[in-house]
């Protein structure tokens, strides 16, 4: 048996206004949840970096750069491969329609 139609009128409207809620409720959570994380974010402003980090682009090694290897240009380029041969595609045959 099928309620009235204001009783499924006042069911849909109460749905949507529970709905409604849930997702201002939701929305506000996370943008409460950002303004926290962006509080306890700022904290952590220090950079740590190595010992030797900063020294290391000023000291100039006694070792000379190696110079590199001349290598053959045919040994670094691979040959090509043939092309492939063309296919014949057979054409579609016409087949009867059937019958009825």
């Amino acid at each position: 048996m099928r309620p009235p139609p204001e009783e499924e009128r006042s069911t849909f409207w109460r749905n949507v206004f529970i709905i409604a809620a849930l997702h201002v409720a939701l929305i506000s959570g996370l943008w409460l949840y950002s303004l926290w994380k962006k509080e306890s974010a700022r904290g952590d402003a220090v950079t740590w970096l190595d010992g030797g980090g900063l020294l290391a682009g000023n000291q100039q090694s006694a070792e000379p750069t190696p110079e590199p290897e001349d290598t053959p240009q045919d040994e670094d380029t691979p040959t090509p491969a043939p092309a492939p041969e063309p296919m014949d595609t057979p054409q579609p045959q016409a087949s009867q329609p059937p019958s009825l």
